[in-house]
């Protein structure tokens, strides 16, 4: 469950004023992980706002105890920790794969209103040609876009090809 626990590693790269609990200290954001101390992982609590060291393996204090610093007040498994602020890669959608007649939202320019239109084929530069208009900004209609639809709501940026 926690044995070996080295939280240096897991909160490497965690968002400074991440929320966690700790049985000494109670509810406490993370600050920073200083190497340069005996206890190196930097919290303040919430309750007095003072700064609090952690040792790598969770303990308030060094050489004893137990660990005293989990993922929440309920969550109590640091093997279970999910590392929020790591989102999984997702491939940059590649213009090439729209052929004719797809159907794809388009607008001109940021604050312009998505527009549905039919894929015609790429122009030189960042233009597309839809059916009778060029467009400078064009995804795909589908599932995860359609709500775009009439709006000037920005899309995912994995679709975002003219900003290549």
């Amino acid at each position: 469950m926690n044995e070996n626990l080295d939280l240096t590693k897991i909160l490497e790269g965690c968002p400074k004023g991440t929320e966690f609990y700790s049985t000494v200290y109670g509810e406490v954001r993370f600050v920073e992980i200083d190497s340069s101390f005996i206890r190196p992982i930097i919290v303040r609590d919430n309750f007095t706002g003072s700064r609090r060291n952690i040792t790598s393996a969770g303990r308030a204090f060094c050489g004893c105890g137990e660990c005293t610093l989990f993922p929440s007040k309920d969550q109590k498994d640091w093997s279970k920790f999910v590392r929020f602020w790591e989102k999984p890669k997702v491939q940059k959608f590649n213009l090439k794969t729209l052929q004719p007649f797809d159907k794809i939202l388009a607008r001109d320019y940021v604050s312009g209103r998505w527009s549905i239109d039919f894929f015609s084929y790429k122009k030189e530069g960042n233009c597309i040609r839809g059916l009778v208009y060029n467009w400078y900004q064009a995804i795909p209609y589908n599932e995860e876009t359609k709500h775009l639809l009439g709006t000037t709501d920005d899309c995912p940026e994995y679709y975002k090809w003219w900003e290549e």
